[in-house]
């Protein structure tokens, strides 16, 4: 799913370091409301101050990370009570709990209320925002939590776009970048780790011929380790009584694959680490990232869906 969102020139400053450094380019849980990132997804709903907020940013989030149930909005329950939806109900209660708040206290406290409710989510959710005392014109939100941050992508069209934009206004910008940091980046370790298992040599060959064909970056260079026999796994417990599981037993190989710049080691870890995850179809792996890389970034690309 392809989002736009509006941003002021820092917010966008940091989305391009954050892409720069190899990292996921949201930080919901630094989010304005609930420790969630927002955007607009659809129509013209309420967005909150605008002053200032005039960059325009594209990420994307996988379709099966987003929780559809409030679109399209013929999809919501509808009564004489009124509509059926998260912002509402959430309306309702901070309404009833706060009395006295004023219009933009209340406001503020719904949308936060919305945060903290998605905040503990596996999912984004397509936010239904009526037309209301919320918002004058109906759309949707994108309410992202923590824990589909690093799931968010921006497209390198989209990244250079951003990058277009931004020394517009900062025509230094990229050379005012955190030099320390970039170096630091780029002494980071570039080889992987990746285990293939099979269960013949020959399926193994055939793994190893199928990640090669893959759309990955290739490594500069390739240390494999000699075959090694993978026993069974038993239905029982000996092994005179138990049966071998089929499917189970077989041939594995290590191999470290080197990559030039930690760049393509990056963006080769996150394609391996989909299919050791089953995400994506492939040979069954495990791949392992350097030991300096850092334990958030090692984490990248991890949730199942």
């Amino acid at each position: 799913m392809r989002i736009s969102m509006k941003v002021t020139r820092l917010v966008a400053e940091k989305i391009y370091a954050n892409l720069s450094k190899g990292m996921p380019p949201l930080k919901p849980d630094h989010g304005e409301h609930g420790g969630c990132s927002w955007a607009l997804h659809s129509g013209n709903a309420y967005v909150g101050r605008l002053v200032d907020r005039n960059v325009d940013v594209m990420v994307e989030i996988p379709d099966t990370l987003v929780d559809t149930s409030e679109y399209p909005d013929h999809r919501i329950k509808r009564s004489k009570a009124g509509i059926d939806c998260l912002l509402l109900n959430k309306l309702t209660f901070v309404t009833r709990d706060h009395p006295d708040l004023t219009p933009s206290q209340l406001h503020a406290k719904t949308w936060d209320a919305v945060g903290d409710h998605i905040r503990g989510s596996r999912k984004a959710m397509l936010l239904f925002v009526p037309s209301c005392e919320m918002s004058r014109n109906k759309g949707y939100f994108v309410v992202i939590p923590p824990v589909v941050g690093p799931s968010v992508t921006m497209s390198d069209d989209d990244e250079d776009a951003l990058l277009q934009q931004i020394l517009r206004w900062n025509p230094q910008f990229t050379q005012n970048l955190d030099a320390a940091a970039l170096q630091k980046e780029q002494q980071r370790g570039k080889a992987l780790v990746v285990k293939l298992s099979a269960t013949s040599q020959q399926a193994l060959a055939s793994s190893v011929q199928a990640m090669q064909e893959m759309a990955l970056p290739q490594p500069v260079s390739q240390a494999r380790d000699p075959l090694q026999e993978v026993a069974p796994k038993l239905t029982g417990g000996s092994w005179v009584s138990g049966k071998a599981l089929p499917g189970s037993g077989g041939v594995s190989q290590r191999s470290v694959l080197t990559y030039a710049t930690y760049r393509e080691a990056r963006v080769a870890f996150k394609h391996l680490r989909a299919i050791e995850l089953g995400v994506v179809a492939g040979p069954r792996l495990v791949v392992e990232a350097p030991a300096d890389w850092p334990d958030k970034l090692k984490m990248l690309y991890s949730q199942r869906v």
